[in-house]
């Protein structure tokens, strides 16, 4: 099958490698910039390190069990710290350093799957580009630099897609198993993994059903039990491990919401009892629930849309538009295009469920959609600059490097700056604490940054005459709703302790940003 710029997708592997190292030339600066350059590291990253230093304390199914996530960035990540704590010790600006550095690797290990993927699905050029863009929206730039699963998780998602389309053409046995171990590691990382290996198994069974699709049924069979027990044997890890499918709360929640009742189920009704800064803290596109499911299925797809727009950093989406337009109904008629594009549809429409039970929808659900649009997204800038080649040679290239640049500024900026004050408060009070002190903190952070999460587990034995403290950390918002209620808890601790310390130090204690109370441990 030959690509849209001309190339056979599967001929001269060399040329490939060199642009996979120029791949890497072009976005290995952007990733190290973003590694030294980051505030503090991202609340779900404070859990990941906890989760990873977890399996040196306790055994696999225990650590397991503790975690409503999947193991598959954690253990990573405990690998990476293996030799970094060795170096360096273990403390919070290590932990944080490494979380990134596991991060970062994958990162750059994505490029790999990524450009192949592309050049399977569109071309050379498609799969260049693709990749490219994508490591420089704003959005993907900053995932795959936090200390989250992000990168990792793409990496098995895009290799099981992109080995599943090679398998589809040759119809291989082997390519699927290695399909399906992508997709049962992929799984392993995050639940959402397994939606690749179900695509895959219905796109075989769909391509018996088309005559010019359909392969002979020896071949099937060994496809398709290469498939399952590839995915089956990976992703029997955790299972065995747990006896669940998967610890997360959310695939309860969508099943609880469809129950038969008229009235709104127990999930939606908690959104409601839900504390407003929780609300707040979700970074996605949020929308007030109904007792309709119509009303909620509506304002869920249109999140979805509100979050794709802004993936693709707003202008981005009418080149991918442009692009899927210009291809698809060529591509349609190839069944290794139905692995993606099926894979898109499943996943898309477990957004909107899920969507309709929390009642937002987050940019880091979105990101393999987006990863895959980048490839149309390349596709319709270099066909809008063919409109213009006939005055000007090299408009396609000129467009695609410009859409990059115009995305670098917005994508280069540091990550999570806005808690600089939290750091601040955590680094004061781990010089303050005494044993059998603790710290209350509404975002995590502070207890972080004082060493908190590498004592757990170790309780101590305190004399009956020691009264120990807990610091209460206080982040004031702009926002009205978030506001109120931290105002109510201040007017509470002003009552049961006094403050210790505010951020900045040079403001006055009310117009502070960051604040610390002292009150007696209970």
């Amino acid at each position: 099958m030959d690509g849209c710029d001309g190339t056979p997708a599967m001929d001269r592997p060399r040329g490939d490698w060199r642009l996979i190292g120029l791949l890497f030339l072009l976005v290995l600066p952007l990733r190290g910039w973003l590694l030294w350059n980051a505030e503090v590291a991202a609340r779900d990253s404070i859990g990941y390190i906890r989760y990873a230093l977890h399996f040196e304390q306790y055994s696999w199914s225990e650590v397991l069990l503790k975690h409503n996530q999947h193991p598959g960035y954690a253990a990573v990540l405990w690998l990476v710290s293996v030799p970094v704590r060795a170096l360096w010790g273990t403390d919070a600006d290590t932990m944080q350093l490494t979380a990134r550095l596991t991060s970062t690797l994958g990162a750059l290990l994505l490029l790999i799957p990524s450009y192949f993927l592309g050049k399977e699905l569109l071309g050379r050029r498609a799969g260049f580009w693709g990749a490219l863009i994508f490591q420089y929206l704003p959005v993907s730039g900053h995932h795959l630099s936090d200390g989250v699963s992000e990168a990792w998780f793409l990496v098995w998602t895009i290799s099981a897609l992109w080995l599943g389309v090679v398998a589809v053409k040759r119809s291989a046995p082997a390519y699927f198993a290695w399909c399906g171990a992508c997709a049962g590691t992929a799984y392993l990382t995050r639940p959402e993994g397994a939606i690749v290996g179900l695509a895959a198994g219905l796109l075989l069974l769909g391509m018996q059903l088309k005559p010019t699709w359909r392969m002979p049924w020896k071949r099937w069979l060994a496809c398709s039990l290469a498939l399952g027990c590839s995915a089956a044997a990976v992703g029997s890890i955790y299972v065995l491990a747990t006896g669940k499918i998967t610890n997360k709360i959310a695939p309860g929640l969508i099943l609880d919401n469809f129950r038969a009742d008229s009235s709104l189920s127990e999930s939606v009704k908690h959104w409601h009892r839900m504390p407003r800064a929780l609300a707040a803290s979700m970074f996605g596109a949020t929308f007030r629930p109904s007792d309709s499911a119509a009303v909620r299925g509506t304002r869920s797809l249109r999140a979805l849309g509100v979050e794709l727009v802004h993936g693709f950093h707003y202008f981005g989406i009418v080149p991918v538009v442009i692009g899927l337009g210009w291809q698809v109904r060529r591509l349609a008629r190839s069944a290794w295009f139905w692995l993606p594009a099926g894979y898109v549809l499943m996943h898309a429409t477990i957004l909107v469920l899920l969507g309709m039970t929390v009642f937002y929808i987050s940019d880091r659900h979105l990101m393999q959609v987006i990863l895959l649009g980048c490839y149309f997204l390349a596709v319709g800038l270099a066909q809008v600059g063919a409109w213009f080649e006939a005055r000007w040679k090299m408009a396609s290239a000129a467009l695609l490097a410009g859409f990059v640049l115009v995305c670098l500024p917005k994508t280069a900026e540091r990550l999570h700056a806005n808690r600089e004050g939290n750091v601040a408060a955590g680094r004061w009070l781990q010089s303050q604490r005494a044993p059998g002190d603790i710290i209350e903190d509404d975002h995590a952070y502070s207890h972080f940054y004082a060493g908190m999460v590498f004592e757990e587990g170790h309780d101590l034995v305190l004399p009956q005459h020691l009264r120990p403290t807990c610091f209460w950390v206080l982040t004031r918002s702009s926002d009205a709703r978030v506001r109120e209620e931290r105002e109510q808890v201040e007017i509470e601790l002003r009552g049961k302790g006094r403050l210790v310390y505010h951020w900045p130090p040079e403001r006055e204690p009310q117009k502070a940003r960051v604040v610390v109370y002292a009150v007696p441990r209970k």
